[in-house]
């Protein structure tokens, strides 16, 4: 199966230490209401404690345009892309919105720019 993840050069998420250059990400994703977006232990189909070998990402690019919405730019400016992996479904925990997933297990497959499916413009 396919995952995508939101990562930079490093292979780092941007709820990391670098959150912190794309103003505004984790307070906005903090916030209750309708567009919640739990972390992996909040998530009531996942109640999840992520261990080091275990990564973020979606199973499909519109989840992620969703869960991102408003950041494509500014994940971008960043030097964040989406990085597709294909990895056996059987290393893949399924939450409300985000996947969990053994990215070293995992076969890179290709990178896109963020705003190529976050934020896309509409021609």
């Amino acid at each position: 199966m396919l995952v995508y993840r939101v990562e930079d050069s490093d292979g780092r998420g941007p709820y990391n230490s670098y959150m912190a250059h794309v103003p505004g990400l984790l307070m906005a994703h903090n916030q209750e209401g309708p567009k919640t977006r739990p972390n992996t232990y909040a998530d009531p189909k996942l109640r999840h404690i992520m261990q080091d070998h275990e990564f973020c990402g979606f199973t499909s690019l519109t989840d992620m345009g969703q869960w991102f919405e408003g950041f494509g730019e500014a994940l971008e400016d960043n030097d964040f892309t989406i990085t597709e992996y294909e990895i056996d479904p059987s290393l893949v925990l399924h939450g409300s919105g985000q996947v969990v997933f053994e990215k070293y297990q995992a076969k890179k497959v290709r990178v896109h720019a963020p705003t190529k499916y976050i934020d896309r413009k509409q021609a």
